[in-house]
């Protein structure tokens, strides 16, 4: 998973410009109207199309909870805020960032808009920015406590400044400098974290300005295996499949929230990852100290990377991808007699539902294909 680096620019009109994209982004019960109206059609038919117009003005009273026409998500989410309400417990949310901070501020306000003071502290770590950039950092309001690197580090070493100076009897939420936050996203993080004991790790539904996916939770690239991806990214964020809470192989650093057991148990971010892979190695290690990393997509934000960032991969991502594969690339493509028979070959089971035409055999032929392609 590539993560980019951001540039110092100049702020010196930074109070009176708007960001483009925090402002463009839809709120509201009638966001994305036409296209969630067009979606509908084409996945439900005319029919639902009807009912949901009939029955939008109910969702606004207390009859639409007798009716259940909320969505299954928002009925979760009622249930996460009605248990942080009687059970949540503080958290110090870690911001890294480096550069221009204009997206730090919005971050800040939302977090400051959308959770209890008294239940959280905002650390923010600073990468050894320009002089310029401290000084707006400085002027945010709502950050609790501000650390200055005096030497830029890269990501994990830079988010590790931050949870080292967290409160040691509270939980970590990590989040990127370029997130925004919307309502009960810390209650349903927390909600899903205490769901069972030996959950440490949450991840959230991130969604790009325009309302698609950015991610829902990470796995292995199919077309350059070298790398990870985000599930589901460029889905539309009713996407039914983004809309199932379950275990995953990790989720992304830019939105992450980090029991103190795991902490205690597996450590801090691996600092030998300068730029990228940090956060599948932080949830990998989780999972081999016994935890489980969850996908919660009730807990959604907005994540503002761009949809078109550029894919150029630095002497830093190449570092941390030497890195990463020489500690995991056993635990991927060499497993040994576990899964090999006696010549060699993959010992590979299928279990399907429906073998019938358009079932469980196109995606067993699909996936030996790619095993094939792989050798």
């Amino acid at each position: 998973m590539r993560r980019s680096v951001a540039r110092p620019t100049a702020i010196d009109d930074q109070d009176t410009r708007l960001d483009t994209s925090v402002a463009a982004m839809p709120h509201g019960p009638f966001a994305n109207l036409r296209r969630r109206i067009v979606l509908t059609y084409r996945y439900h038919g005319a029919r639902q199309v009807a009912w949901r117009v009939v029955t939008f003005p109910i969702r606004f009273t207390p009859l639409r909870h007798r009716l259940k026409l909320g969505s299954p998500i928002e009925t979760e989410q009622r249930r996460a805020a009605s248990w942080y309400r009687e059970k949540g417990r503080p958290v110090t949310v870690v911001i890294p960032t480096f550069g221009d901070p204009r997206h730090v501020g919005e971050a800040v306000r939302s977090i400051r808009r959308t959770t209890r003071a008294e239940r959280v502290r905002i650390v923010v770590a600073d990468d050894a920015s320009d002089a310029s950039d401290v000084a707006a950092l400085r002027a945010i309001d709502g950050i609790d406590r501000l650390i200055l690197g005096e030497r830029n580090v890269g990501f994990a070493a830079n988010a590790n400044r931050g949870i080292a100076a967290a409160d040691p009897a509270t939980d970590v939420v990590l989040l990127n400098a370029d997130i925004v936050a919307r309502e009960a996203w810390l209650d349903c993080l927390q909600y899903a974290a205490y769901a069972c004991d030996d959950i440490g790790i949450v991840g959230a539904k991130l969604l790009y300005p325009d309302g698609r996916i950015q991610h829902a939770g990470v796995h292995r690239n199919l077309g350059l295996p070298i790398w990870f991806d985000h599930r589901f990214r460029f889905k539309p964020a009713d996407y039914g499949p983004a809309n199932v809470t379950a275990p995953v192989l990790a989720v992304t650093g830019a939105c992450m929230y980090v029991k103190r057991a795991v902490l205690d148990a597996v450590g801090l971010l691996d600092e030998r990852y300068p730029m990228a892979y940090e956060d599948v190695d932080w949830c990998l290690r989780a999972w081999e100290g016994g935890f489980r990393v969850v996908y919660f997509p009730p807990a959604t934000l907005y994540h503002l990377e761009s949809a078109t960032r550029g894919t150029e991969v630095g002497e830093r991502e190449l570092a941390s991808q030497t890195a990463f594969w020489e500690r995991w690339g056993d635990f991927f493509d060499g497993r040994g007699p576990s899964v090999r028979s006696a010549d060699g070959h993959l010992r590979v089971i299928y279990v399907t539902e429906d073998t019938g035409v358009g079932g469980g055999h196109r995606d067993i032929f699909e996936h030996l294909n790619r095993l094939q392609a792989r050798g």
